[in-house]
C-alpha cells in the first residue's frame, strides 16, 4: 500500500513539474502578453518603446488588385523600390487632417476604409504626424508590427516593420495600413518616411521575407511590378 502511494506522489510530481515549465515557457514566448499576436489586428494598439513612434496600430482593409499601385504612387520614398537586396513598402505621412482626407477619398473605392483612421482629426495633428504603410500578404492570418525606427540622413526617417508569422496560415490575400503615431517633437526635420521589412535576427525571428512571397507587396525588384504612375 506505501509503495503505491509512493508511485502515485511521484506521477503527481512529475505532472506539476510539466505543467510549471509549460506555463513558463508560454510566458517567455515572443509577443506573450504583449498584443503583438493578437487574433484581431484591428484591436492591435501598442504604445511603441521607440522614442520617434507614440504609438502603432495595424488595421486591415479590403484586398484589390489596385492597392498597391495606389499606396506606392503617393509613397514617401519611390526610390529603393528598385532595390533588390531589401524590400521596401510604401509609407505615406500625413500632416495634417485635409491631407489625410484626401488620401482616403482617392483610396475608398480600393480599400472600403469605413471610418478606421476617424480618430486622427484636427486636434491629433497638432501635436503629431501619421504615417501609413501599407501591406499585402498572400496569407490572411499574418500579422504586422512595428520593429523599429531611425533617423537618417537629409530629413528622412527608416521604419522598420516586422512580420509575424501565424501558426496556421490561411490562403486568402490580406491587405492593410500600419499606423504609426509620430510626435511633431521628436524629430521634426523629418520630412520623408522610408519603410521596409526588418531583418531577421536572434533576438526578432520573425519571417523577414515580406507579405508577398513573390506578390507585389513585397517591393524588391523583381516583384514589385511597374513603377507607380
Amino acid at each position: 500500500m506505501i509503495g503505491k502511494n509512493r508511485k502515485y506522489i511521484r506521477a503527481a510530481v512529475v505532472v506539476s513539474a510539466a505543467l510549471i515549465i509549460a506555463a513558463a515557457l508560454t510566458a517567455c514566448a515572443p509577443g506573450a502578453g504583449s498584443g503583438a499576436e493578437s487574433g484581431d489586428p484591428e484591436a492591435n494598439y501598442l504604445p511603441a518603446a521607440d522614442p520617434l513612434i507614440r504609438a502603432s496600430a495595424f488595421h486591415r482593409v479590403r484586398w484589390s488588385e489596385g492597392g498597391w499601385k495606389y499606396a506606392a504612387r503617393h509613397s514617401d520614398y519611390k526610390e529603393g523600390f528598385t532595390v533588390s537586396s531589401v524590400q521596401y513598402l510604401s509609407a505615406t505621412h500625413f500632416e495634417d487632417a485635409d491631407a489625410l482626407a484626401d488620401y482616403m477619398a482617392g483610396g475608398e473605392a480600393l480599400y472600403d476604409f469605413a471610418g478606421i483612421f476617424a480618430q486622427y482629426d484636427e486636434e491629433f495633428f497638432q501635436d503629431n504626424r501619421l504615417v501609413l504603410v501599407y501591406v499585402e500578404d498572400g496569407s490572411g492570418s499574418a500579422q504586422f508590427a512595428l520593429g523599429g525606427a531611425a533617423l537618417g540622413g537629409e530629413g528622412s526617417m527608416t521604419i522598420d516593420v516586422n512580420r509575424i508569422s501565424p501558426e496556421l496560415g490561411t490562403a486568402d490575400m490580406l491587405a492593410g495600413f500600419l499606423a504609426l503615431e509620430c510626435p511633431r517633437n521628436a524629430a521634426p526635420e523629418v520630412s520623408k518616411f522610408i519603410a521596409r521589412y526588418a531583418l531577421p535576427s536572434a533576438d526578432h525571428p520573425f519571417d523577414a521575407e515580406g507579405g508577398q512571397g513573390g506578390q507585389s507587396g513585397a517591393l524588391g525588384s523583381e516583384q514589385a511590378g511597374p513603377g507607380p504612375d
